[in-house]
């Protein structure tokens, strides 16, 4: 029998972490991938070059339904995080822990560092979603559920792939550890087969719309892949200490070990088996340390559920408060816009979480090519066009540009090449982010006017970059738009 459920207290962990989201998620400002994220919603489609098509869809309801400000766009993300908090806690109850299990779990993932991914929309935030929640569902499969539990998998695994196919590494390590622990059983069940239909039935429009443009999701993650073998595989094990945090990694350590060695862990010993080949996998292969994340809420249930005993003390009880508190302090401040923009250069937390440095100050920047715009003479502000070297530039200036007046803009990068090109004739041309050879092979006439600065001295990618006036392409737009779209991870 399932010990009762703590659902009061997991609830008002999930909900404050929902409301700690929300009330920061107008920080400093957009992430870049979300101003691609805004575009791409209002170009929907099967697939883009660089994900499926959940996130941008998924951010456009939100921006619809809370507002279209970085606050209204993120509130989706706010609620997936809270979710996983409330299903860290729900997970240690199916491994059989009582109410101190399920709160440490949860309160543990919640002070986790996984608070960033919850900041930001990205599909990073519903890979962990969909992580977290096929986990949950085969730790109660394993526990002995009704089987048809495997179309829920399913349904849940095939939602995610629309998101980001990384959740197919999560099936395949867990297809290991069933092996490994010689479930067999599990491959007899037609509840399970009827899951991988739907999941591939879900994926499919998806994987044809990659086909039909030549796979360049496969170039991209080969791009990723390569960007820093060495170092991303030194640091791929030392990172999951971080994952959670350092003071909290005893607590899935020891859920872990539990799921390994326990006695009664026996039935969930799969799951265990399977992180395990998720890292050596993920360090052979030179996976990104963050692409753990997802496992993190079953381990700290199965921690919860090791420690249950121990915490039953008076001074376990304060250790762990104090180790929770002080990791959510140091998650809040890497992961929430606590520092102000100017004083943001002077801390370490850009070193930490690079990502943060690409929300700050885009109206700015966009008042910098603006500038540049303006100082032509008006006939020829009438007929310029704008076109920037990514789709954070790009996606900055059609959020923000119309307001300025400014004219329409447009990039070759990734999908964003395929949201509009230039009119035949459209010039001059501001170009953003681009110098030297690159800028003349592509246009002509060419000179740099400025190059941007953010005013706070953060070296975020666009700082220092430059920004010019072409007379215009070297050809017709039309017959030089297909040389000018670039795949970049």
């Amino acid at each position: 029998m399932r010990p009762r459920a703590a659902i009061g207290a997991l609830a008002a962990l999930a909900i404050a972490e929902v409301v700690l989201l929300v009330a920061f998620a107008g920080g400093y400002g957009y992430h870049r991938d979300e101003l691609y994220f805004i575009q791409a919603g209002d170009h929907p489609a099967f697939g883009y070059d660089d994900q499926p098509p959940l996130t941008p869809l998924i951010g456009r309801a939100s921006a619809v339904l809370f507002g279209q400000t970085p606050t209204g766009l993120r509130v989706a993300s706010a609620l997936a995080l809270g979710i996983c908090v409330l299903l860290a806690g729900l997970t240690a109850r199916e491994l059989g822990g009582g109410r101190r299990a399920q709160v440490v779990a949860a309160a543990a993932f919640a002070a986790s560092s996984a608070m960033f991914i919850g900041h930001l929309l990205s599909t990073t935030t519903f890979d962990l979603l969909a992580w977290t929640v096929t986990l949950y569902l085969v730790v109660r499969l394993l526990r002995g559920d009704d089987e048809r539990l495997w179309l829920a998998v399913g349904l849940v695994v095939g939602l995610g792939l629309e998101n980001k196919w990384l959740i197919a590494f999560l099936v395949a390590c867990l297809a290991i550890g069933f092996l490994v622990a010689r479930r067999f059983e599990v491959l007899r069940s037609p509840w399970l087969w009827a899951g991988v239909v739907l999941a591939l039935a879900l994926w499919a429009p998806n994987l044809v719309w990659q086909a039909q443009h030549g796979w360049p999701q496969r170039t991209l993650s080969g791009q990723i892949s390569g960007d820093d073998p060495v170092g991303t595989r030194i640091g791929f094990l030392p990172f999951q200490l971080l994952m959670v945090s350092p003071v909290l990694a005893p607590i899935w350590i020891a859920g872990l070990v539990w799921l390994l060695r326990g006695r009664h862990a026996r039935p969930f010993r799969p799951v265990a088996y399977g992180y395990l080949a998720f890292l050596a996998i993920g360090l052979v292969g030179g996976a990104k340390g963050y692409y753990a994340a997802g496992w993190y809420p079953a381990l700290l249930g199965a921690g919860g559920v090791r420690l249950e005993g121990w915490l039953g003390s008076r001074r376990a009880q304060g250790i762990t408060g104090v180790a929770v508190v002080a990791a959510a302090c140091v998650s809040i401040v890497l992961a929430l816009p606590i520092v102000p923009e100017r004083s943001l250069a002077g801390t370490p937390i850009g070193s930490i979480n690079p990502d943060v440095l690409e929300t700050v100050r885009w109206p700015r920047f966009v008042d910098s090519v603006g500038a540049v715009w303006r100082s032509l003479p008006p006939a020829q502000q009438r007929r310029a066009v704008i076109f920037t070297q990514n789709y954070g530039e790009a996606g900055a200036l059609r959020r923000y540009g119309p307001m300025d007046g400014l004219p329409q803009t447009y990039s070759g990068h990734n999908s964003f090449w395929s949201f509009g090109r230039p009119r035949d004739g459209a010039a001059p041309v501001i170009v953003v982010g681009m110098d030297g050879s690159y800028l003349d092979a592509r246009f002509r006439g060419c000179r740099i006017v400025t190059r941007y600065d953010n005013g706070v001295g953060i070296d975020q990618e666009e700082q220092g970059a430059p920004i010019g006036i072409c007379a215009g392409p070297r050809e017709a737009w039309s017959r030089e738009w297909p040389r000018l779209h670039h795949l970049d991870a």
